[in-house]
């Protein structure tokens, strides 16, 4: 999103397979503008991506709470005491 909206366009429309030369038509810029501005997109883009790559990954910590899709055993005692739900 650091990009301006013509930039992004632009970058969607040539990975979309449009030609600098269409995309220079469309936006009524020359084509070494549209050239300047895909490069500037892909350099923006790949140091947003190197910077997300180079992020460590969150540490999981062991922790009081039930892990996901789990039931206290209190929640998990009721779920097996009850009858199961009528098929539809």
């Amino acid at each position: 999103m650091t990009l301006s909206r013509t930039d992004r366009l632009a970058f969607l429309l040539a990975a979309e397979g449009c030609s600098s030369v269409e995309i220079a038509e469309r936006f009524s810029l020359t084509h070494d503008a549209v050239r300047s501005r895909l490069k500037r997109a892909r350099k923006v883009l790949r140091a947003a991506l190197e910077a997300r790559d180079t992020l460590p990954a969150p540490r999981r910590t062991a922790s009081a709470s039930p892990t996901k899709g789990s039931l206290p055993d209190d929640d998990l005692a009721q779920f097996f005491a009850s009858p199961p739900a009528p098929h539809r």
